[in-house]
């Protein structure tokens, strides 16, 4: 769950810039994995879920630097990919918003912003997509939707942490 000393971490990177914690987040979905073999070794590519860059959105790719640590500390056994799967615009912040809310800037603002560059890289692919934080899924289903309609055979998620049901 997002909470106490993780929330604090997960806040720090996200929030206040503080890039250090790519390492470490890096070093944890590393250890997840390899702890882990058996559940994930079948994918063809671990990429991050994308994050726009750029006026109206985040100061750096949080998601690309923690998958790019974890890459840097592997031993070459991960299929780590960047750069499969980009964020064209700024879209509104899910954070504070009702489902309903989040449901529509998923449909009408994040699924019309992903682009991918080389469609033929994706075809007939097992992936998983790495974000820090699953709330109830709706970026993974837009990114999801616009992976198998790009060719990829199969779409998963792998997380930093889970948000505590909020009941709205």
């Amino acid at each position: 769950m997002r909470t106490g000393p993780l929330k604090r971490a997960i806040d720090r990177y996200k929030v206040e810039g503080r890039q250090a914690w790519a390492r470490i987040f890096g070093r944890v979905l590393l250890g997840y994995l390899n702890a882990n073999r058996p559940d994930f070794e079948s994918y063809d590519l671990i990429i991050p879920s994308p994050t726009y860059v750029g006026h109206g959105g985040r100061a750096f790719d949080h998601t690309r630097l923690v998958i790019e640590h974890a890459a840097f500390e592997d031993d070459g056994c991960w299929p780590f990919q960047t750069g499969l799967l980009l964020k064209s615009a700024a879209t509104t912040p899910f954070r504070g918003k009702r489902w309903k809310t989040r449901y529509d800037i998923a449909e009408r603002e994040i699924r019309p912003a992903l682009r991918i560059p080389n469609q033929e890289e994706l075809q007939g692919k097992r992936i998983l997509v790495y974000d820090d934080i699953y709330t109830e899924g709706l970026t993974l289903r837009a990114v999801a939707r616009a992976l198998r309609e790009s060719g990829a055979a199969e779409v998963s998620e792998i997380v930093l942490a889970r948000e505590p049901y909020e009941g709205n």
